[in-house]
């Protein structure tokens, strides 16, 4: 009796064991890749100018209007923005400067970005003339979310501009 209960023993000790590495065969080449995603270092982000950044936020902007169908309300322009930035393997500190111009990159509380407000809410339809409507723009104003209700109110002298077309560009100091 004793004999058996030994061969049971070790028959299960091995044979569990060794069913279950034929059964999960399939999946345990692909834990080297997850543990590599999982443990790879964050990204980061610096842009050398306000025309990155803008060009950064327009991608994000295509694609909030491709998934919502309008521009984002002027109130939480950046927060809907937020979203579609790509920033899942950045830090936060580093996610917040992709909403930020460069000299605003270690700042907590500045951004340096106006929204046009009067476009929140239409569709690229609505608009008149994409290539001269203004989205976004260096402004005087830095907190989050800042956004004009005339379009250009608080754009720095010759600061860059994102527009509806997607083309950032700074404009003749003659405005």
């Amino acid at each position: 009796m004793r004999l058996k209960k030994g061969r049971l023993l070790t028959l299960f000790v091995i044979g569990v064991p060794a069913a279950l590495a034929i059964w999960l065969w399939p999946y345990l080449g692909k834990i080297p890749a997850a543990i590599q995603i999982y443990c790879s270092p964050k990204r980061s982000f610096h842009a050398e100018s306000s025309e990155q950044t803008l060009k950064v936020l327009g991608q994000a902007m295509k694609t909030y209007m491709e998934a919502e169908g309008a521009y984002p309300p002027a109130e939480r322009w950046m927060d809907a923005l937020a979203v579609y930035l790509h920033t899942d393997d950045m830090k936060p500190e580093e996610q917040a400067k992709k909403l930020k111009r460069p000299e605003f990159e270690d700042s907590a509380d500045e951004y340096g970005f106006a929204y046009n407000g009067t476009v929140a809410g239409k569709t690229a339809d609505q608009l008149e003339d994409l290539a001269s409507t203004p989205l976004l723009y260096d402004s005087e104003k830095t907190k989050r979310n800042a956004y004009d209700d005339t379009p250009l109110e608080s754009a720095l002298p010759n600061g860059a501009v994102l527009y509806a077309d997607g083309s950032v560009s700074r404009p003749p100091k003659n405005r």
